[in-house]
């Protein structure tokens, strides 16, 4: 997932031309809106966010050390 910490990263062709100059290998979802971030309630960059099997979403913000659990209703 990326959201833009500048307005020159907000860009889909941005996003692709470093995707492929770092030779990243996984997905990227360009999050330009925040739509995501704000859904899971980030507040720093960077943070990690898993779904696990029983759709416990864990978020762990690497800048604040925070780690907090969520369940997701109706997955």
């Amino acid at each position: 997932m990326h959201s833009p910490k500048f307005l020159s990263e907000r860009e889909t062709e941005a996003v692709r031309a470093a995707i492929l100059r770092l030779n990243v290998g996984h997905p990227v979802v360009n999050d330009r809106d925040f739509h995501v971030w704000q859904a899971y309630a980030v507040r720093a960059w960077p943070t990690l966010i898993a779904d696990t099997n029983n759709h416990a979403i864990r978020v762990a913000s690497l800048a604040s050390g925070d780690v907090t659990t969520l369940v997701l209703r109706g997955l």
